[in-house]
């Protein structure tokens, strides 16, 4: 290639002659242009950006709960706050629902059982019980001395009572010679006038005991010792026979627990008094005595205490305690039993929720005392010794209420074990004076059975 150079006026080279500039910026332009020209021009690389392949492990995908603005770069980008607003969230939950089912009341339902559930209470003029108990000294016989249903609690050592140099003998005869047993005395006379002897008392929250039942009981017992000691032998089993018939009468019908038990106690020491009355007699009796004996016999066979059915017992004590427990006319009745529950409101106490809980249990009581059997007697009696305020999470709902349920006394399941007990006992001793029975003996014709007055 031939370059040639452009020969300037101020030129190097002195060999060169000089040539005049033109006028003008013709010649700048041109080498401007020049310079362009001779620069190199490199190509434009751009670099592939390469993207790796997304790795996914087989299974059910979770969600993304990646937040981009807060990264744990330690941790190899994991959201640090994701575990911490669990661990706070959790708890905070927790309470959420606790609150919620505390404030949240659950309706209160209707008692389980009202009077209209209790046996129908028979005309009063054909029930002695009524005509015991409506009398002007029915409450006067419950604070005197013969009131007292353990008063004659050894009435089956017929020795004490006939000899004169015991204790028990002047008792019974200075108790039958009392004016106000022998008024009772001839209420007796009225009451076996009548055709039955059934309870009728209603479940008040101030009951007491059947003070005139003990009277009576007790009354009837010191003058059959009376008749012993005046050796007036038809007498006295005559007025045996009767008590019997009347406290058999009286444990069928009981309604309330405490009357149940005073008539089965009382029927159980009956069953003492005439067993020791047949050893005594040597196995001869008078006519009058021999007839009582026998009636007496007919009522035994037709009596068996192990079938009888408590639910009627079960549903007084349940009305009692839910009197005593719920009354309607106090605000706040609980706060009587939770000590402090009065001086501030009831927070967190489900009175519904609590209700509901009595009922329950007040309902096994009922399903069993209808049904007995030993095998439900001993899941009863486990209960027994449950507490509402106990295991794991008790506290989580209405923890106030399980308290309360706690503090509320149950003496109703002793009922149960005790009438079995004594059931067992009574059916035993029952044999055993049916066959005394059957081997009694009229005296000889020549012989003369003493008969005195009851």
């Amino acid at each position: 290639m031939r370059i040639e150079a452009k020969k300037y006026k101020y030129s190097i080279n002195k060999n060169t002659g000089t040539r005049p500039m033109k006028s003008g910026g013709t010649e700048s332009v041109s080498g401007t242009s020049a310079e362009k020209k001779s620069r190199l021009k490199l190509p434009k690389i751009s670099i592939p950006k390469i993207r790796l392949p997304r790795i996914r492990r087989p299974g059910i995908e979770g969600p993304d709960f990646t937040i981009s603005r807060f990264q744990d770069q330690k941790r190899g980008g994991r959201p640090a706050l994701y575990f911490v607003a669990v661990l706070a969230g959790v708890p905070l939950l927790i309470v959420a629902v606790w609150l919620g089912m505390n404030l949240i009341s659950r309706p209160v339902p209707d008692p389980l059982f009202t009077e209209r559930d209790l046996p129908r209470i028979l005309p009063a003029g054909s029930n002695g019980y009524t005509l015991l108990h409506d009398g002007p000294d029915a409450a006067e016989y419950g604070r005197k001395d013969i009131g007292n249903i353990n008063l004659f609690r050894n009435a089956a050592s017929l020795d004490a009572f006939l000899d004169p140099a015991r204790g028990e003998y002047e008792m019974a005869k200075s108790l039958a010679a009392r004016d106000d047993v022998r008024k009772m005395m001839r209420l007796y006379r009225e009451i076996m006038a009548r055709q039955v002897f059934a309870d009728t008392g209603m479940p008040r929250a101030d009951e007491r005991g059947d003070g005139a039942f003990a009277a009576l009981y007790n009354s009837m017992t010191a003058t059959l010792m009376a008749r012993l000691q005046e050796k007036k032998q038809g007498a006295a089993f005559v007025i045996l026979r009767d008590q019997i018939k009347l406290s058999m009468q009286y444990v069928m019908t009981a309604r309330s627990m405490d009357n149940f038990r005073n008539a089965l106690s009382a029927y159980d020491r009956l069953l003492d008094v005439l067993e020791s009355m047949l050893k005594r007699s040597g196995g001869s009796l008078g006519p009058e005595a021999l007839s009582a004996c026998n009636e007496t016999g007919s009522m035994l066979r037709s009596f068996n205490p192990r079938v009888l059915s408590l639910d009627r017992i079960v549903i007084y004590e349940y009305i009692l305690s839910w009197k005593r427990a719920f009354d309607p006319a106090k605000k706040d009745p609980e706060a009587s039993v939770l000590r402090g529950m009065k001086y501030r409101k009831l927070a967190f106490f489900d009175r519904g929720d609590t209700r509901r809980l009595y009922d329950d249990r007040w309902k096994e009581l009922y399903d069993y005392a209808k049904n007995p059997d030993d095998q439900a007697l001993a899941e009863i009696m486990k209960k027994r010794e449950g507490r509402f305020a106990a295991g794991g999470f008790w506290w989580f709902h209405n923890a106030a209420g399980k308290k309360y349920l706690d503090a509320i006394p149950m003496p109703v399941y002793q009922l149960f074990p005790d009438a079995r007990s004594r059931g067992d006992n009574i059916v035993r001793k029952q044999g055993e004076i049916l066959a005394k029975i059957d081997a009694l003996e009229e005296p000889a014709p020549g012989k003369k059975a003493v008969k005195g007055k009851r």
